[in-house]
């Protein structure tokens, strides 16, 4: 999901209402402020579509932005009694639909990863000799995810990315060629480290996904 995407969506929206607002139809003020949470919704259903998976970013973003949706509708008070069995929910799609987690860190030789943090820290490291894929979440948190000693698979390697004031660092494997697709909304995403352009047969892994007020860095 490009920037540009993401920044199109936003503004094509915002006019839509204003255009609306000055019709007559709608009060923009009060549809924003009602409709906000809409916004969190459709990122989480993009992301799933640009990853081709539910992982735990989109249903995360979702999730948060259905409930709010709901507390600014009046449709449900937004108080700990709603809060609780709501998260109860969340970790229970997440456990179903996950395929393989690293909570604590460490390293793994599985193909599939899933790093996550929320108000804490986690560092992965891969040694998988078909690496596929890395689901990582930041909430308020930071992960670093080493990939150097990993080999990317040879159809398609992805690191799926998931930021929400939070900090991201990928290690990719030397020689391995990068493509970027993650945007940014108020946060940086920078690669360097490479000294030397990759080979035309070199792997491919592809970065994807969005950082909301929150730095990714990729580095070789």
């Amino acid at each position: 999901m490009s920037t540009r995407l993401t920044v199109s969506v936003v503004l094509i929206t915002l006019g839509a209402l204003f255009l609306l607002d000055n019709l007559g139809v709608l009060d923009a003020g009060a549809a924003i402020s009602q409709g906000w949470p809409l916004v969190l919704v459709v990122l989480g259903g993009l992301l799933a579509v640009e990853q081709r998976r539910v992982g735990v970013g989109p249903l995360l973003l979702a999730g948060v932005g259905i409930v709010l949706l709901a507390a600014t509708m009046d449709a449900v008070p937004l108080g700990f009694d709603i809060v609780w069995p709501v998260a109860l929910v969340g970790v229970g799609l997440w456990l179903l639909l996950r395929r393989s987690m690293v909570s604590g860190g460490g390293r793994t030789a599985d193909s599939r990863i899933e790093a996550v943090a929320f108000f804490g820290d986690r560092h992965v490291r891969s040694s998988s000799r078909q690496f596929e894929i890395a689901g990582i979440t930041s909430l308020f948190g930071d992960v670093e995810v080493d990939l150097r000693d990993a080999q990317p698979a040879e159809d398609a390697a992805a690191v799926d990315l998931t930021v929400l004031f939070g900090d991201v660092e990928v290690l990719v494997p030397a020689g391995c060629k990068v493509v970027v697709s993650a945007s940014s909304l108020f946060g940086d995403i920078s690669q360097g480290g490479a000294r030397d352009a990759p080979a035309e047969e070199a792997s491919v892994l592809q970065v994807r996904g969005l950082a909301v007020f929150g730095d990714v860095k990729i580095r070789q």
